[in-house]
């Protein structure tokens, strides 16, 4: 999936005191030794990453990394009755950055467009409301282990299964 969990977890250890499991930590480690392994593969898919590509996809593991730790900051705060207004400053916040995107591009909405959103914003709700419920039950490095991972089998089933993708 991506080091944006180990953030959080990094961060979990310095503020709330979380202290991560060996596996957890070896996790952390894995992971961050994975990711310039996959970088530098000969995959046609990764051949124009470039420097530009790298600096694209470290933004993306930081500002991802910093959106779990806001979560986690928030579930901190003990203040559980805010969750919906909390969920509903985010995707209000996200769906009006997107649209003045589209807007300054003169990009055409289909139907279709919306209906992939709409169906998209269902599931991104519910996880994120199961996300906050679940850091009021454990350590946020396990409840990020655990994402990241089923994530990533999940995905990688899904595609190969879905869009016949081969991983080598």
């Amino acid at each position: 999936m991506s080091l944006a969990p180990a953030l959080p977890i990094i961060i979990s250890i310095f503020i709330w005191n979380e202290i991560p499991t060996i596996l957890a930590t070896i996790g952390i480690v894995i992971a961050a030794i994975s990711i310039p392994l996959i970088l530098i593969s000969k995959s046609e898919d990764r051949k124009h990453l470039g420097f530009i590509g790298i600096i694209a996809l470290a933004g993306l593991f930081t500002t991802e990394g910093l959106a779990n730790t806001i979560f986690k900051w928030f579930e901190q705060l003990k203040e559980s009755q805010l969750r919906p207004l909390f969920l509903a400053a985010t995707f209000l916040t996200a769906g009006t950055l997107t649209l003045m995107i589209v807007l300054h591009r003169k990009l055409v909405i289909r139907k279709m467009d919306l209906f992939h959103g709409a169906f998209t914003a269902i599931f991104c709700v519910v996880a994120n409301i199961m996300f906050l419920y679940c850091l009021t039950l454990a350590a946020a490095g396990v409840i990020l282990t655990t994402i990241t991972v089923s994530s990533l089998v999940l995905t990688t089933i899904t595609s190969m299964i879905l869009w016949g993708e081969r991983y080598s």
